[in-house]
Parts: C-alpha cells; structure tokens; sequence
C-alpha cells in the first residue's frame, strides 16, 4: 500500500524506517508520533480504507493535520454499524489498534477465518497455490483447505 505521489523504498536490511511523509489520514500512530515504523503502517491504512468502505467517512478527521494526528493517536473510531458482520468488526479494531505491539501484521491477517476462507477461494479460482503458499506460512493451512486443480476444474464445468 502506497502513497506514490510521496513514496519510499524500505531497504531489506532495515526493518523500521523514520521518515513522516504521505497522506495524514492514512498515517499510524507511530508515524503521528515520529517513532520508527515499518509494514504494520500499511496493515494500519488497511483498517483505515476498510473503516471508509463501511462507513463512508473517515476514522479519524479534523480541521487541520494536528487535528487529525491528535485523533489518530487519541481518539477512538466511531462504533462501526451494528448491521457489519461481527467479524468484519474485529478485523477493523485490529487492524485500526493504536497499540503497535497489538496490531497485527499481515501474516498474521492471513490466518484469521474468514479472511483464510477468502484466500482459499482465492487460490482455488485462480488456480495460485504455489504463488500464494510462497508468501504466506504454507504450515497455518491445512491440506484439506485446498482442492486438487483436476476436481476444481471438473466442478466449474471444466473452465
């Protein structure tokens, strides 16, 4: 996820960067805080976009930039509606949680339920096993989570 108006290459070696630039509203706590950062900021402008898909607003807005970092480090986001899948809610919380230590990265996203179910479905449409299973922890699936190519074929009348 990326800002490329403003972006910045991560070097492999270094695993936490220091620059602050981008857009404010998509900007972790770390960042608002000018401590060092690293892949978990984009897990943090996931949970952002998804707030704004749900909700049509932003988690964390104000008048000015200041504004919005104070909310951003400070404020709570506003209670998703209650007609949002429960699951969907717990995904938003973790991905939107202000705590550093507590939000998760994206392997570990990749192993809750429901968004696993949809990485499953995922691989078996597009027939990306080996694609996929080179970036994700191939241990955290199970065998039977995956339909042998042959069977997914035959079901889909062959295409």
């Amino acid at each position: 996820m990326g800002d490329f108006g403003i972006s910045r290459q991560m070097e492999t070696l270094t695993p936490m960067a220091m620059t602050a630039c981008g857009t404010p509203y998509f900007m972790p706590p770390e960042v608002c805080m000018g401590k060092p950062y690293d892949s978990k900021a984009d897990v943090w402008a996931i949970g952002v976009i998804l707030y704004e898909l749900i909700t049509f607003k932003k988690p964390f807005d104000s008048d000015s930039i200041n504004g919005v970092f104070e909310k951003i480090k400070k404020a709570p986001i506003d209670p998703l509606p209650q007609s949002v899948d429960s699951s969907l809610k717990l995904l938003v919380s973790s991905l939107l949680n202000k705590d550093y230590n507590k939000r998760p990265n994206i392997f570990d996203i990749s192993k809750i339920p429901c968004i696993k179910r949809h990485i499953i479905k995922f691989i078996d449409e597009y027939n990306l096993r080996d694609e996929v299973m080179a970036i994700f922890d191939i241990d955290s699936y199970r065998k039977e989570d995956f339909k042998p190519p042959s069977l997914t074929n035959l079901e889909d009348g062959g295409t």
